[in-house]
């Protein structure tokens, strides 16, 4: 019912009086919850973060062992607790360098998992590979992303070899020449 019928009644003026109250209530209400969605939504996004990067932290460090945290873990970063992987140690020459993100988004949209963290000197990444991403189209990618040296690990078949394997990649990393561009494989380069 409009407002428009029977305008000079009292309870007409009265009701359109009040819907008009209950609409800026309701877009006040409205603007209130949808600020609230969104503050909890970063909340929840900063949160997953954290807790991802904990895990990275804990896999990459070799502090998970075999169980239950080993399983949270794989979970957390997309990965599968066996499988076949590779750790990568990605050099960055330049601060700021768009190469992991290229390289993670690129990774993404061939369905490829990875978990990856960064300092000032480099990446450091795990890779989930299958038969229809192969670690030599892993290095192919890796060279046209590079800003630097990258080394990759043998290919190893459960998380908790994942330390061994980062030091696999760092030493391969380390091997190639300086200032290059080089991707070296622990298990096929001479390191």
């Amino acid at each position: 019912m409009g407002c428009s019928v029977h305008r000079d009644s009292p309870l007409t003026k009265a009701c359109c009086e009040q819907r008009g109250k209950v609409g800026r209530f309701i877009g006040n209400d409205s603007e209130t919850v949808s600020d609230g969605f969104k503050e909890t939504a970063a909340d929840q996004s900063t949160y997953d973060t954290q807790v991802r990067t904990t895990f990275l932290d804990d896999l990459l460090g070799g502090r998970l062992g075999d169980g239950p945290r080993l399983l949270d873990s794989a979970a957390a970063l997309n990965l599968p607790q066996r499988g076949t992987f590779v750790a990568v140690a990605l050099e960055t020459l330049q601060a700021g360098h768009q190469s992991l993100f290229d390289l993670e988004e690129n990774l993404r949209q061939r369905d490829v998992n990875s978990a990856w963290r960064s300092d000032s000197e480099q990446h450091i990444g795990i890779v989930s590979l299958s038969r229809r991403f192969t670690v030599e189209m892993l290095c192919e990618q890796m060279s046209l992303v590079a800003t630097g040296r990258v080394g990759v690990s043998r290919i190893y078949s459960a998380l908790p070899k994942t330390p061994d394997a980062v030091r696999e990649a760092g030493v391969a990393c380390r091997s190639a020449g300086y200032q290059s561009r080089a991707v070296v494989r622990y298990d096929k380069d001479p390191v």
